[in-house]
């Protein structure tokens, strides 16, 4: 996606979009998790939803050229997914170019889009959820859509600190590449001989209770979850 139409999303999202999804990060998670399922719906039910919450209430946007722009932009954009993924070429699109720092608040947009996309979709259907292994291989994405929420609950299971920092480099490091597996659950038919991307084992499940490597977080230590706070105003 070009700045240019990436500015021009970001306007008409503001002016149009739901406070909750409408950052440029969000929508393109949403429409990535709609190239990757199996019956994709239409640009206007799309924006209906992404509006308004109801993909059967009627578009109001009273500017037709800004409504025509919109779902230019949104079906070039969900062209332009599809064809990273097929190329296996597919990177997330984010606001930091910066992949060695990474941080967990930089993808927490896109990854919650990912996951809201699944289900709006799905329609609901939630057989992806009986497959462990794509359950396993989704987890990073999982795990950033809502990282405070996923360490607090590692460590009320007795999880160390040490071990969350391992857990969130790992979900950052593979989050992109987790997008392959659940495009070929839904399209086996697609599925390349040769996989570039897969060139590490998936995320597994962390393993509350063992101590790897433990790291103690100081309370005025930047809080590990990425949000940029210190650890005793955020997680601790």
């Amino acid at each position: 996606m070009q700045e240019k139409e990436r500015n021009e999303l970001e306007k008409l999202l503001e002016k149009y979009g739901h406070t909750d999804r409408n950052s440029v990060e969000f929508v393109h998670g949403m429409l990535t998790a709609g190239v990757c399922y199996k019956e994709s719906k239409s640009a206007k039910e799309y924006i209906n939803y992404l509006l308004y919450h109801d993909i059967k209430k009627e578009v109001d946007i009273k500017n037709k050229d800004e409504q025509i722009r919109i779902f230019e932009i949104l079906i070039a954009l969900t062209r332009e997914i599809e064809t990273a993924i097929e190329k296996q070429e597919f990177i997330p699109l984010i606001k930091s170019q910066d992949w060695e720092k990474l941080k967990a608040d930089e993808v927490k947009e896109w990854c919650k889009g990912f996951d809201y996309g699944l289900y709006f979709w799905g329609n609901g259907d939630e057989s992806f959820l009986e497959n462990q292994q794509l359950i396993t291989v989704m987890l990073p994405i999982s795990v950033l859509s809502d990282p405070d929420q996923y360490f607090q609950m590692l460590r009320k299971q007795g999880t160390k600190d040490g071990e969350i920092i391992k857990v969130l480099k790992s979900a950052l490091e593979k989050f992109p590449i987790s997008v392959y597996p659940v495009y070929y659950f839904w399209n086996p038919d697609k599925e390349p001989e040769v996989k570039k991307w897969d060139q590490s084992a998936p995320a597994e499940p962390v393993q509350t209770g063992t101590i790897v490597n433990e790291q103690k977080v100081g309370r005025n230590d930047p809080c590990p979850c990425g949000s940029g706070k210190k650890y005793k105003k955020c997680c601790g």
